[in-house]
Formats: C-alpha cells, sequence, structure tokens
C-alpha cells in the first residue's frame, strides 16, 4: 500500500532502475570540472562529483524559479 511519500534520498549514485532519474551526457570546460571536484573534496560527507553537480543544478534551478525566469 502506498502511502503517498517519497523514499528519503540517501547521498551518492541513484539505484540502477530508477526510473525518475534520466542519465544525460554533458561535457564541461576542464575549470568548471576542478571547481566542482575542489567543492567535492571539501564537504564532509566527501560527496562524488555526480552529487555534486546535481545539488548545484538544483540550486540553480530554485534561483531561477525565484527570480521568476
Amino acid at each position: 500500500m502506498k502511502t503517498g511519500k517519497s523514499p528519503k534520498r540517501q547521498p551518492g549514485r541513484p539505484p540502477r532502475g530508477d526510473t525518475s532519474m534520466e542519465q544525460i551526457a554533458i561535457r564541461l570546460p576542464k575549470e568548471m570540472l576542478e571547481t566542482i571536484a575542489g567543492l567535492a573534496r571539501g564537504t564532509l560527507a566527501r560527496q562524488d562529483r555526480s552529487t555534486v553537480i546535481r545539488e548545484l543544478l538544483d540550486e540553480a534551478i530554485a534561483a531561477r524559479k525565484k527570480k521568476g525566469a
């Protein structure tokens, strides 16, 4: 029986078969990847690069929504 609540997300790679996620391939400048890697190293949980990229995208989308763009 579904309760309507989504499961609590955990850090790290989403499990295989997670249909709520879609894999994409993007190219980023080396300098941007170095900055992202530095942010990942700077977290207490030592997050992986993919997690940091997802969090940065989430923050950017929220900021644009707030701005009304």
